[in-house]
């Protein structure tokens, strides 16, 4: 090969030569040797560089936030999302998932009617249903109920005396006291801290953090106003994060998301709340009337 082209050299033979076969297999020879060169380059160990680190040798190429299409033997297209413009890592969000997620977390990215991640149990269902709805959230739906706290609620193990939880919700609240929110939960004693987008059949929307019993004994405590105003009766979505900390549990919520947008809207005592302290973690949904409740969850996720 001379510089970026690739010369073959190939004669013109005349008609009128009594043995053309020769020069012609001399060329021909020229192009298999052009070729084998070419296809060891190209199939040979690389060379990746990243402004400051370089590493040979490479047969082995991860793409971090990369999408694989058209995968076949030897051949696929990765797609970097956000990747033009300057290198960088794209426009990220809230709602953007996390590169390293924790073993807590779920996108609810599965196809529709799909069943939720079998990491999740189920706690007081009642007749509660729980899907993937095909658009990247998780469908809770309570059913009518009359009793007063009893949350329909999905839970994963967490253990430690310190964490902090996050989730997305959407929720459609066409009654008073339907809501959804985070439940912490304590299995030897029944008893929960949760905070939750709670319509009150007023005016304005409340997030409340309340400590009951699953089955709908105790009562709630530390609820504040946040003054938001539902839309026909339906916020279009919150973010609400629970976290425990020096022994006490926080409840925050936010319209945008954002790391320091959240509002603190109350505070319990683990000592006081609880036996020993929560085992668990998760979402949950409550209709607290004669009307099923239905929340949407974009996603939920251990942020520390």
């Amino acid at each position: 090969m001379t510089g970026s082209t690739t010369h073959f050299h190939l004669p013109y033979v005349d008609p009128s030569q009594s043995e053309p076969e020769v020069p012609i297999n001399a060329a021909l020879d020229i192009v298999d040797a052009e070729l084998e060169t070419l296809s060891t380059v190209t199939g040979a160990p690389l060379t990746v560089h990243d402004g400051s680190t370089s590493v040979a040798n490479v047969v082995d190429l991860l793409l971090t936030g990369a999408v694989v299409t058209s995968p076949s033997a030897g051949h696929a297209v990765a797609t970097i999302a956000g990747g033009g413009g300057g290198g960088g890592s794209g426009n990220l969000t809230p709602d953007t998932p996390p590169a390293s997620p924790n073993a807590l977390d779920d996108e609810f990215t599965g196809a529709a009617g799909d069943p939720i991640d079998v990491k999740w149990t189920w706690h007081n269902q009642g007749g509660a249903t729980a899907v993937q709805d095909g658009q990247g959230a998780c469908a809770l739906v309570a059913p009518s109920d009359s009793v007063v706290f009893n949350a329909r609620y999905l839970g994963q193990a967490i253990s430690g005396s310190a964490w902090r939880v996050r989730a997305k919700l959407n929720v459609g609240m066409y009654a008073a006291y339907n809501n959804a929110g985070i439940l912490a939960y304590e299995s030897s004693s029944g008893k929960t801290a949760r905070t939750s987008l709670l319509w009150d059949g007023s005016a304005a929307n409340n997030y409340t953090v309340q400590v009951s019993a699953l089955g709908g004994s105790g009562s709630g405590t530390t609820t504040t106003d946040t003054g938001l105003k539902p839309i026909f009766n339906v916020l279009e979505h919150v973010y609400l994060e629970l976290e425990l900390a020096s022994g006490t549990i926080y409840a925050r919520a936010s319209r945008s998301g954002y790391d320091g947008s959240f509002k603190q809207v109350g505070t319990l005592s683990v000592s006081s709340a609880f036996t020993t302290g929560p085992d668990t973690i998760g979402i949950f949904s409550e209709a607290q009337s004669a009307t099923a409740m239905t929340a949407w969850f974009d996603w939920f996720r251990r942020m520390a």
